[in-house]
């Protein structure tokens, strides 16, 4: 892991995991430890932030990626995938207590999950990216606390098609997902939006919002609502009006 400084931008220091460890994504659960997904080796790494050293592992799912955190609980996602023929087991998402690092909860979700995101109504959707073959994205809706004993629970299910990435929400409830699209330079990436509150889908993989070749992530500025994507193939990043859902600014 590297440790960047945001003045100059430079690796101020670097943070070794075991080896093979493939890490994937990283989040911080409070200030001074951080929690890292080892899509090989099935676990989450647990970082001392101030040590700067492993402290601890969380043994979770195969192929673990994507992370979100509600309070004092995470939410992973753990995609399934066997390495040996790049087939997909059965998706699932855990629900862990980030003060004692244990597992708590683990529910079935739709193939291949991969992020996470929370609602203006407090409910989390999981982009499920399918198999990029015969199975399609779903977006798989999570009551946290819906459950026996106000475990979570998944109240629905949302057929976006492609193969979704990511999504982020605004703070009037619409999701904007990355879901890829053309994947050679110049060609259309695609977004899909659903309205949370309406329980709308308003642009699906059928009728996308077009964008750059290949968008892969979508970011929210948190002060203006403003949607960011990120376009794989044609190395830049765009700038979404959330309102108008027209692309406004190209960074390259």
């Amino acid at each position: 892991i590297s440790v960047i400084n945001l003045t100059d931008y430079s690796v101020e220091t670097e943070i070794s995991l075991p080896n093979g460890a493939n890490p994937w994504s990283i989040l911080f659960v409070d200030s001074k430890k951080a929690y890292v997904t080892s899509w090989i080796h099935n676990k989450i790494y647990i970082i001392n932030t101030v040590q700067n050293v492993v402290s601890g592992e969380i043994e979770v799912g195969t192929a673990p990626q994507g992370m979100l955190k509600v309070d004092n609980t995470v939410y992973l996602a753990n995609t399934a995938i066997n390495l040996a023929d790049y087939s997909y087991g059965q998706g699932s998402v855990m629900k862990i207590d980030s003060e004692t690092d244990a597992v708590i909860n683990t529910i079935n979700v739709p193939t291949n999950p991969q992020e996470l995101a929370l609602n203006p109504d407090g409910d989390i959707y999981v982009v499920c990216s399918g198999d990029y073959w015969g199975v399609f994205g779903k977006l798989a809706v999570i009551d946290p606390d819906g459950g026996l004993n106000n475990s979570p629970v998944v109240t629905d299910t949302i057929d976006v098609g492609g193969f979704p990435g990511d999504i982020e929400f605004t703070s009037s409830g619409l999701g904007f997902v990355a879901a890829g699209g053309d994947w050679n330079e110049g060609g259309d990436g695609h977004i899909c939006v659903y309205n949370s509150i309406t329980k709308e889908l308003i642009h699906s993989s059928a009728n996308p919002l077009m964008a750059g070749a290949s968008t892969s992530r979508v970011f929210k500025d948190p002060y203006t609502d403003d949607i960011y994507v990120s376009c794989f193939a044609d190395d830049k990043i765009q700038k979404i009006n959330p309102v108008t859902f027209t692309v406004e600014e190209n960074y390259l």
